[in-house]
């Protein structure tokens, strides 16, 4: 073993000794203007005829795409045209106001003006992800327990329009008799106006079998506000009128006019290893004041593997309409596993690793 353990050291010593100049290729990109000025770094993006190159000396550099002469990239990158054609190679200078790209499973160099380009490395048309989470706790013994938990949620981003569907289940049996059968979800659409301002609509269900509930729908619209927007920084409010429908299995159903909150939050620390989130949304009833329903969801992503992640949730939901011998506010610290899917946050990720997007 202690032998291995030299060989683990030794090997990142002998890869940055022996072959230091295959370091040094990662970062050959360049990029000449029309002016005769040369510009070494990485060449990151091309985005609404803005050309943008990352450099060891001066940061990320901003350039008109009009005051470009050509380019070399040392990796492959992603090239649309135009004409709506794109491929992927490694671009290099041909004649004056050319590129030639060593197109992927294409035998012969590709030529064009480079006037012709219109993105290089550009983001999807839309952005996706998708996942679901599961926690379980079994006890056996003196007393036997089986708790289960599942979440699952899809997100959808356009430019002009985001599309949520999120939903939850909780089921729980002590010593073979059920005590906990709930479940919550909801639907989402919201439209952009403008870079912050959007309108939505939503409907939210839940229900509680303990609580006598057996579904409570809302309906709701109204005007939002995103404050920030990236793959790895998030946060909107949201604010609408709402009708509600009640459907008890003893007490009296119900329905009213109320109004809907909503404030949702998630960031990345930590160089992408930790995600906090938090997500809050209520009701409250305009024909009585006291009649309150408000949702929390907060906690911590951890991503592991290929897409497999842990969370440490704790959620609390509080109901003052409830019958009055079932206690308000439910609390509970849940430990899931789960997947996570999509391509949302590749773009962001991209400029942090300092290289070509990748697909993968």
């Amino acid at each position: 073993m202690k032998s291995f353990s030299v060989i683990l050291w030794t090997i990142p010593f002998l890869v940055l000794f022996v072959f230091p100049t295959g370091f040094k290729a990662v970062w050959a990109d360049e990029v000449r203007l029309e002016n005769g000025d040369r510009i070494t770094g990485t060449v990151l993006t091309l985005e609404d005829k803005v050309l943008t190159i990352r450099t060891s000396y001066a940061g990320d550099l901003s350039i008109p795409w009009e005051a470009v002469a050509d380019i070399a990239t040392d990796g492959p990158v992603d090239v649309g045209l135009s004409d709506d054609t794109s491929f992927r190679g490694v671009v290099r200078a041909a004649e004056d106001g050319e590129l030639s790209v060593k197109a992927e499973k294409v035998e012969a160099p590709l030529t064009f003006a480079i006037g012709d380009v219109a993105a290089i490395n550009p983001g999807p048309d839309y952005q996706w992800t998708a996942g679901f989470n599961v926690g379980l706790d079994i006890e056996a013994g003196n007393t036997e327990k089986e708790e289960y938990h599942l979440n699952g949620q899809f997100f959808a981003r356009t430019e002009e329009a985001r599309y949520t569907v999120w939903a939850e289940y909780d089921k729980e049996y002590k010593d073979n008799d059920k005590t906990k059968d709930k479940s919550m979800g909801t639907l989402k659409y919201d439209h952009f106006f403008t870079e912050k301002w959007y309108g939505w609509f939503g409907t939210l269900f839940n229900r509680d079998e303990f609580k006598d509930l057996n579904l409570r729908s809302i309906a709701s619209v109204g005007p939002g506000y995103q404050f920030f927007e990236t793959p790895l920084s998030n946060l909107s409010a949201e604010l609408g009128p709402a009708y509600i429908n009640e459907d008890y299995d003893v007490d009296e159903d119900n329905n009213y006019v109320g109004l809907r909150w909503g404030l949702a939050y998630d960031s990345y620390f930590f160089d992408e290893r930790v995600q906090f989130f938090h997500w809050n949304q209520g009701i409250w009833s305009l024909s009585d004041s006291e009649d309150i329903a408000v949702y929390t969801r907060t906690g911590f992503r951890v991503p592991l593997i290929k897409g497999i992640t842990a969370t440490l949730q704790y959620n609390v939901d509080w109901d003052n309409a409830v019958p009055a011998e079932e206690d308000e506010v439910d609390q509970r610290l849940l430990l899931t596993l789960g997947c996570q899917l999509g391509n949302y946050g590749k773009k962001a990720r991209q400029l942090e690793r300092l290289k070509y997007l990748d697909y993968d």
